[in-house]
């Protein structure tokens, strides 16, 4: 399917809510290295293919450092994100942050580069420069997910984070919501169903299942934002993780 120039946009937000929510899930179990694997995902338009795969890629990238990165792409758009990390302990600790979008006219490299000797945070956002002070504990859009998984898998059922973005730093808040088991193109999954928590009367809504047979990560998400625009993803390949080789699940 190819999305109607009216919708050129609304593709683009989709496939940026996408990442934004699988990056937060797609991390190991707390206390378990990282384990380097792929997956890929059907992604959808208000309940319509959008005839391209999301996929997502974590990767070593040195000693105790590694990158973890959401690709999508299509006769008209390339979009990519990434951010480098260093994991220690159950922490992530932020490198370097890439974004790149290119479709519908649009052609946008984002970036940060965290120094952590001065805890400043600099590069480009969509308005130009930005430098500003980061807090100890602050993760950036996609090293988010390990913090957060480590945190839910270690019991906690609600978690929130301090997060370093191009246009300064924000607050991200999930909780648990409950077990759901889902269909999905890969197979019948039990899965724990986690909520973006937002501020009263913000109408989106952002929804995810990860399954503790799959190493917790994402197999579905939907998102929903303020005019009713619906995207979603649902998982359809993985390799380098099986049932045989992950953790226990969540008691």
């Amino acid at each position: 399917m190819v999305p109607r120039a009216s919708n050129r946009f609304s593709t683009a937000r989709t496939v940026r809510w996408c990442a934004a929510l699988w990056l937060f899930a797609s991390v190991a179990v707390a206390d378990v290295a990282p384990r380097p694997y792929q997956a890929s995902y059907a992604a959808t338009l208000n309940g319509m293919p959008l005839g391209f795969d999301v996929h997502l890629t974590l990767a070593g990238a040195g000693q105790d450092t590694w990158e973890l990165a959401v690709a999508a792409g299509s006769n008209m758009l390339h979009y990519r994100e990434s951010s480098r990390f260093r994991w220690q302990a159950c922490q992530a600790t932020p490198l370097a942050y890439r974004y790149e979008f290119r479709g519908f006219g649009i052609d946008r490299k984002l970036w940060l580069d965290f120094d952590h000797a001065r805890r400043v945070a600099s590069g480009e956002s969509r308005r130009g420069a930005v430098s500003y002070a980061f807090p100890a504990d602050a993760t950036d859009e996609v090293s988010l997910s390990y913090a957060a998984r480590c945190q839910l898998v270690g019991g906690q059922s609600q978690v929130g984070f301090n997060v370093a973005t191009t246009t300064g730093m924000k607050r991200f808040d999930y909780r648990i919501d409950g077990r759901e088991t889902i269909r999905t193109p890969y197979g019948r999954l039990d899965t724990l169903r986690i909520v973006r928590v937002r501020d009263k009367g913000d109408k989106r809504r952002s929804v995810l299942w990860v399954a503790p047979a799959l190493d917790h990560i994402m197999v579905k998400m939907e998102h929903v934002e303020k005019l009713g625009v619906r995207g979603g993803i649902s998982l359809k390949t993985l390799t380098g993780i099986t049932p045989a080789t992950v953790a226990p699940a969540i008691r």
